[in-house]
């Protein structure tokens, strides 16, 4: 016969397992990447969405990040100002090498091709939620139509 503490441990131990497990899925539509993983977009061939920031505190970081899990959709945010996608680089800006690429944008890569741009940080509440989920439609519909055809 199983002990009260044993019990309560066995209980635990499962419960623990399962937030750890919530919170990874969680992290697999929105999270903050390095230079090196942003290269893989703007030199390599990875495809997807890039949100570049020039703050993590933007107003439009949370609306991205809440549609990115809501919709199900992996975007990527890169800071040039944290390259290794936590610390402040002191003041210093390192963007991926492309000349078309700005901060406070919305990407949509394709091997590296900038395919769909979005300038997030002209809109505001609805009308912003509303764009972001257009401009996700939009290049979700467009890949898996590639994928078809």
């Amino acid at each position: 016969m199983i002990k009260k503490t044993e019990y309560l441990f066995i209980l635990l131990l499962a419960a623990s397992i399962s937030l750890v497990g919530c919170s990874s899925n969680n992290d697999a539509y929105f999270k903050q990447i390095n230079i090196d993983e942003a290269n893989k977009y703007f030199e390599g061939n990875q495809t997807g969405f890039i949100l570049l920031v020039t703050d993590n505190d933007e107003y439009f970081v949370p609306t991205v990040e809440r549609l990115a899990k809501e919709k199900k959709v992996e975007v990527v945010m890169y800071n040039p100002y944290q390259t290794d996608g936590e610390n402040d680089n002191k003041g210093t800006s390192i963007f991926p090498n492309s000349s078309e690429i700005k901060g406070d944008a919305m990407y949509y890569l394709d091997k590296n091709e900038v395919t769909g741009e979005l300038s997030i940080n002209s809109y505001t509440d609805s009308q912003l939620t509303k764009e972001v989920m257009n401009f996700m439609d939009l290049h979700n519909w467009l890949k898996e139509s590639m994928l078809f055809a």
